[in-house]
């Protein structure tokens, strides 16, 4: 019996030692970052080398943002706004260039008369600006994406802002490698209502535009598709149909160039979250309603990204009208390899070099803001699987086949347009704070400890009533109990002793909700999904 337990004793010592030794391996994290003036939005990133990133951001109530170099870990080695006297400089897209350096198209509007002009601006890893150009013309452009030609040229696309009332035009430059304009070209079609949102080099050398146009409807727009040759010219354009809905609405998320042609990611009244394989000349080569609302962010502002693997597999991020989304990896044939619900409207999902991922997104529910018309950043470290270590749930995408109508659209070219000149920007600090961990509404930094996960809300999903529960919560604590509901509208709260707040007995409507219990140490939260 005593050799029974000295080996049961070894072999639990060993055990415990396996636990910890992958313990300390586990390197998922979840982190917010958050600028405590004016809130902070992810728009992209690049990868910068040794699992780093270099990410662009937008501040909430003004036309400005940063770009920061973060890595893996989670920590942010420098954060900076690009800043001129007598505008407001807000980063739009970027890139990693084959010298290791970036590009950045960014949208300066002036203070004085808001007119808006194009800046191309060029970084090193260290934050240095190498050079900036700006592209302006007596209208107003607008940059909305940038991608690099096989050859070096830089490609951007956006939409001009002709005089005379609510129109608008899509817009594609190209610029060579130093930054030095070669053409760019504006394009109408009989709406009077078109823009470009990503562009693309085929491996033909043509660029292939996603973007949008007005529908067949008033107060409706649908995703449009533009292919042009290399110096511009229209090939051939069509935009996506959606029949029997009103307003018919449709629109593209991101688009990239494919080895048979390209991949577009969006979302579609008809079909909700999509994702398509096109091949070079606009055919279908297969499609998927992935049946995940994803129309909850303005997607010119807030797109949510496609990114690849090594082995050619599909990164997709999509926001949903609740408190979460779904990022998901697709082989590029269009069939599920994982998926994982986010608690936060991610943008995208990067590779790292352990195997794992790195998921971006705003966080207007994940985060330590009192305020949540601020949202923060979101980063979720995750492991092979998509897992992390908390803001993160199994989920599993109903993919469907889906047939998507387009047809033949006329698009113009209207003239050669603008030119661009050698410009000046400087750095300014963008102070940011952090907090470590998922939390899923706001309290100030000081009262959050780790409590997210404390707060038991029986049941759910169910109706009402609902009993919370707090283990090792004393009797008679005071506590402030709110409930919001998806838009971060309370809708339900109550003051008291613990013994009388612990019942949930107001009907509900079938959402998402958060529920946040404060007491004058801590501040706990849960997530209650009401169905009827």
């Amino acid at each position: 019996m005593k050799k029974f337990t000295a080996i049961s004793f070894l072999l639990g010592l060993l055990l415990l030692q396996w636990a910890v030794l992958l313990q300390a391996q586990d390197e998922r994290f979840s982190k917010v970052f958050y600028n405590s003036a004016s809130g902070m939005h992810v728009l992209a990133s690049a990868e910068a080398g040794q699992d780093s990133l270099m990410m662009i951001s937008r501040q909430e109530w003004d036309n400005s943002g940063g770009v920061h170099l973060m890595d893996a870990a989670g920590v942010m080695h420098w954060s900076k706004s690009l800043v001129r006297e007598g505008s407001w400089v807000m980063p739009i897209d970027i890139v990693h260039t084959p010298e290791q350096d970036f590009l950045i198209c960014a949208s300066e509007t002036m203070d004085d008369t808001y007119k808006k002009s194009i800046l191309l601006i060029k970084l090193n890893v260290a934050g240095e600006i190498l050079w900036v150009k700006k592209f302006e013309h007596d209208i107003d452009v607008v940059p909305s994406g940038i991608t690099l030609s096989a050859g070096g040229d830089i490609l951007v696309t956006g939409n001009s802002d002709p005089p005379g009332g609510f129109t608008t035009q899509l817009l594609l430059l190209r610029f060579t490698a130093d930054g030095a304009l070669l053409w760019a070209k504006s394009y109408e079609s009989a709406s009077l209502y078109d823009g470009g949102l990503a562009v693309a080099e085929l491996s033909n050398e043509h660029l292939i535009v996603g973007g949008y146009t007005k529908g067949t409807e008033p107060y409706s727009a649908e995703m449009s598709l533009t292919q042009t040759d290399a110096s511009g010219d229209v090939l051939w354009a069509k935009r996506k149909v959606t029949p029997g809905a009103y307003p018919p609405l449709s629109q593209i998320g991101d688009l990239i160039a494919a080895p048979s042609g390209f991949y577009l990611r969006g979302y579609a009244y008809d079909a909700e979250g999509m994702i398509m394989a096109m091949d070079a000349d606009g055919g279908t080569i297969w499609s998927k309603s992935l049946n995940i609302y994803a129309g909850s962010w303005y997607e010119s502002a807030y797109r949510g990204r496609i990114n690849t693997t090594a082995n050619g597999d599909l990164l997709m991020a999509f926001g949903s009208n609740e408190i979460d989304g779904v990022i998901c990896q697709l082989t590029s044939d269009g069939n599920a390899s994982w998926s994982q619900t986010v608690f936060m409207q991610p943008i995208e999902a990067k590779t790292i070099s352990d195997g794992g991922y790195l998921f971006l997104g705003l966080g207007p529910l994940m985060g330590v803001k009192e305020d949540p018309s601020q949202p923060q950043t979101g980063i979720v470290r995750t492991d092979a699987s998509g897992e992390g270590v908390s803001c993160t749930d199994g989920y599993t995408v109903n993919l469907e086949a889906y047939v998507p109508v387009f047809e033949n659209l006329t698009y113009t070219a209207v003239t050669d347009v603008g030119s661009a000149a050698d410009y000046s920007l400087q750095w300014e600090e963008f102070p940011l704070d952090s907090f470590g961990g998922c939390v899923t509404f706001i309290g100030a930094v000081e009262e959050i400890r780790d409590a997210a996960n404390a707060l038991k809300v029986y049941p759910n999903p169910g109706n009402e009533p609902f009993r919370l529960l707090i283990e090792d919560m004393q009797p008679e604590s005071l506590v402030q109990l709110t409930v919001f509901n998806s838009k971060r509208q309370s809708v339900f709260s109550r003051e008291g002793a613990w013994s009388r707040v612990q019942l949930i007995d107001r009907k509900l409507p079938a959402g998402v909700y958060l529920i946040r219990l404060k007491t004058k140490n801590s501040v706990f939260t849960s997530r209650l999904i009401v169905s009827r």
